[in-house]
């Protein structure tokens, strides 16, 4: 399904839940970037970068998904469907930050987010996401009472976008507020904007390639889990 023909970094939030963003030390950390136990080309799925840590799983074409010295990138290519894995959060429902780069190229969009293990549908899985799509536009899908509604989309003219490297993105969900932030390389796009309903259970921190044109173009690096800072 392709939603929309249409989304180095401090260790701050990407996602955050119920407290004031600052940053923390981290939880769990991926540069999704090779090493001694997970080689160049090792498709991500079943691997950790942490000994003992948790591991990322396939949610849909995930073995299409590898590890390169730039971070993870997709081999297959396919612009109908995704390409994501996933990583379980330490604690369910509660406050995470999730923290990553992204380099959009020869997909529709990149996107990270909150997921549901559960259910057969991966769209329908979906919590909670921000997407950037090559040439810098962006935006943030929720789960409103089982419908994906856009809550919000924009463009580059919106803040500084690095067509040719990375960008990093912090999007931040106050729980307790109901309400979804969006930064993006230092600016704030998107300032604590209220959902119209809490969202769904959610247990499972996603990476989403989404309809791949071109293999090795797209990147995802230095990829975070940490927990909320105190208020």
């Amino acid at each position: 399904m392709n939603l929309f023909p249409i989304p180095t970094a401090s260790v701050c939030a990407v996602v955050f839940l119920g407290a004031a963003a600052a940053c923390a030390e981290p939880l769990w950390q991926d540069p999704l970037t090779p090493t001694a136990a997970r080689p160049a080309s090792t498709a991500l799925p079943g691997t950790s970068a942490q000994d003992g840590g948790d591991v990322w799983t396939d949610v849909v074409n995930g073995a299409a998904i590898i590890v390169t010295e730039h971070g993870a990138t997709v081999t297959q290519t396919d612009p109908k469907s995704p390409v994501a894995a996933a990583v379980n959060l330490p604690s369910p429902d509660e406050g995470i930050s999730l923290e990553a780069n992204l380099t959009p190229a020869g997909v529709d969009w990149l996107g990270l987010g909150l997921s549901s293990a559960k259910g057969h549908i991966f769209w329908n899985r979906l919590a909670l996401w921000a997407f950037l799509r090559p040439g810098g536009g962006f935006g943030i899908m929720a789960n409103q009472g089982g419908k994906l509604s856009v809550v919000y989309q924009g463009n580059a003219k919106a803040y500084t976008y690095n067509p040719d490297s990375k960008n990093h993105m912090v999007l931040v969900y106050d729980k307790a507020g109901n309400s979804v932030s969006l930064t993006i390389n230092d600016t704030k796009v998107v300032d604590s904007h209220a959902l119209d309903q809490p969202l769904p259970p959610f247990d499972q921190a996603v990476i989403i390639f989404n309809a791949p044109k071109e293999a090795d173009l797209s990147f995802i690096e230095s990829f975070t889990l940490q927990a909320p800072p105190s208020s």
